[in-house]
């Protein structure tokens, strides 16, 4: 099956190359695609999708509110969300996916801010978990409390996933919301988990700022 994908002039050809069920994924299965792109009739072919941890280059289409879609990778940040069970089209009451789904990708990309610039790179390893046991912490005894996290961002933040990147001080004076909520005396599991609008959280190893 092709279809067209992009704006006039940008538009390529999109080719479902194939289809598979992923019984894996939390929550129940989900159907993914295999889809490769070609800037038209006779071009070769490309790869949508960067290969994810499995190595598998499969995704997904995600509805909006307004009635589009896109097109989401299992190795992006809202493919990698859905599989974790945060799917944004089973929203019910006393379990708010969509607000789930929206922390998991800011949390994923390590988004502190919610305003689409993450401090994360590819690969860096994170434990997530939310306060209604979709996701449940693991046993890593080399990760300690990172982040709160909720539809907006960040809602206090430990330590820095890459400090590299993006330091403590950094985030505090590019984020002056989460002022009195850094470090990790004003950042506890304990203290998140008494804020209601603290729905996801997440552990990662710790290393000394820059």
């Amino acid at each position: 099956m092709a279809f067209a994908l992009g704006e006039n002039r940008d538009r390529q050809l999109a080719t479902i190359e194939s289809v598979e069920a992923d019984s894996s994924a939390v929550g129940g299965p989900l159907t993914l695609y295999h889809v490769t792109l070609r800037a038209g009739p006779g071009a070769p072919p490309s790869e949508l999708c960067l290969p994810d941890a499995q190595g598998r280059r499969l995704g997904l289409p995600l509805s909006g509110r307004d009635g589009s879609f896109r097109f989401v990778c299992t190795s992006g940040a809202a493919g990698k969300c859905i599989l974790l069970g945060y799917r944004p089209w089973d929203d019910r009451p006393g379990l708010p996916m969509r607000d789930l789904h929206g922390a998991c990708v800011h949390m994923i990309r390590a988004d502190y801010g919610g305003d689409d610039r993450p401090a994360t790179r590819d690969g860096t390893q994170i434990d997530a978990f939310d306060r209604f046991g979709i996701q449940v912490p693991a046993d890593l005894p080399t990760m300690s409390f990172e982040a709160a996290w909720g539809p907006a961002g960040a809602i206090c933040v430990a330590h820095p996933r890459r400090p590299e990147i993006m330091t403590l001080a950094a985030i505090g004076e590019r984020y002056p919301r989460l002022l009195g909520a850094l470090g990790p005396g004003a950042c506890t599991l304990e203290a998140a988990r008494r804020i209601d609008g603290a729905i996801l959280f997440n552990r990662s190893r710790e290393a000394p700022d820059p």
